[in-house]
């Protein structure tokens, strides 16, 4: 009998003090918005360990709270207290998930974060629930950052560089996928723009008809077109050259003390750099293969010069838009497959 009263009284004093110290899960932020499922799988997996969790529905500005009077006011309203809440900040296919628990009593948060690399959407916020659920067991012998003042809590978001490249002490590679279109695309626009140029300039002076009247061969007059594809592709070349620069690296070269050593896990991803050259090259020879084709299509057949006699001599271009549009159907496929492939 005295064990079993010791065992009531023990689950009782365990349910008084859970009920004492409800728990509200605010919001996780991803990439900058309340995440649904995220709160969601937290508080499903705090209430699966026990905690009695404050389930209610709250308001997306009321999700992004992480100020302390902010947080103050949403645990008076509910009774809480503790409230958690994080953050989840993409990198590729890698994530990191910062989590924080913020006690009503002493006012003092509570933080720790937690990594998932090549996961699914399901697996990624399993991990964010379980890095809530530990530190909520830990309690404060967690990690605790100290507040940089009293009006605010110090898990405000970070923004997606500083969380990409400071975090760790080490600074991530600077050559994402948004910079390979970049770079693939004017790259691309810049050998197509030579290649026109001296293509032009190989033309130029070359016998193009005979004329009918036994004169002199009519020759291609192209010195305007090859002077100015060579100049104008300076133009995608410097550009190219400002996309390709470790701007970083040049930048805090200049300001000593301010770099970090390169990380050595690069992410890794589907929509890595690499995937994005290729995307940005081919989907910009598309389009200039497309334009090309369509101005040699309405330039078929017009007038390049006359006779002596008057009569005219006029393009014939079928055999280049014709390989043109043959060009562009390959680029688009190629295009296609770069996106599309796995």
């Amino acid at each position: 009998m005295v064990r079993w009263a010791i065992l009531i009284a023990a689950l009782l004093f365990g349910s008084g003090s859970a009920v004492a110290n409800p728990v509200l899960v605010v919001g996780f932020q991803e990439e900058g918005r309340p995440s649904v499922k995220a709160r969601h799988a937290v508080m499903q997996f705090l209430q699966r360990m026990g905690e009695d969790v404050v389930t209610v529905s709250l308001a997306p500005p009321e999700q992004a709270c992480n100020q302390t009077d902010c947080l103050l006011r949403l645990a008076d309203r509910y009774q809480a207290a503790r409230l958690v809440g994080g953050e989840i900040t993409p990198n590729d296919t890698n994530y990191r998930i910062l989590v924080w628990i913020f006690d009503r009593v002493t006012q003092q948060p509570s933080t720790t974060e937690a990594r998932c690399s090549e996961c699914t959407s399901d697996q990624l916020y399993d991990t964010a629930a379980r890095t809530a659920g530990q530190l909520l067991e830990a309690g404060q012998t967690a990690a605790v950052a100290a507040a940089p003042g009293p009006s605010s809590v110090p898990v405000a978001s970070p923004s997606p560089a500083a969380a990409q490249g400071s975090d760790s002490g080490c600074r991530r590679a600077e050559y994402g996928f948004s910079r390979g279109i970049a770079i693939g695309a004017l790259a691309a626009l810049t050998g197509a723009t030579l290649t026109t140029g001296f293509a032009f300039l190989g033309l130029n002076g070359r016998s193009y008809a005979q004329r009918t009247d036994g004169g002199n061969d009519i020759t291609l007059d192209f010195m305007q077109h090859y002077r100015w594809s060579l100049g104008l592709s300076a133009i995608p070349a410097a550009a190219t050259l400002a996309a390709a620069l470790p701007w970083r690296d040049i930048l805090s070269a200049s300001r000593p003390g301010s770099s970090k050593p390169r990380c050595q896990d690069a992410p890794k991803g589907r929509w890595s750099f690499r995937r994005g050259i290729a995307i940005g090259s081919l989907g910009a020879l598309t389009v200039a293969g497309l334009a090309s084709s369509i101005a040699l299509t309405a330039v078929s057949g017009s007038v390049y010069a006359y006779n002596n006699d008057g009569s005219p001599v006029t393009y014939s271009l079928r055999a280049h838009y014709s390989a043109g549009y043959a060009l562009t159907a390959v680029m688009a496929a190629g295009l296609g497959l770069s996106i599309a492939i796995p």
